[in-house]
């Protein structure tokens, strides 16, 4: 899952878990 912009990443995908 390429979804970095929910309230859970997954595996912080880009490092978008805090944006």
């Amino acid at each position: 899952m390429s979804s970095g912009r929910l309230r859970h990443p997954s595996t912080g995908n880009s490092g978008k878990r805090r944006t």
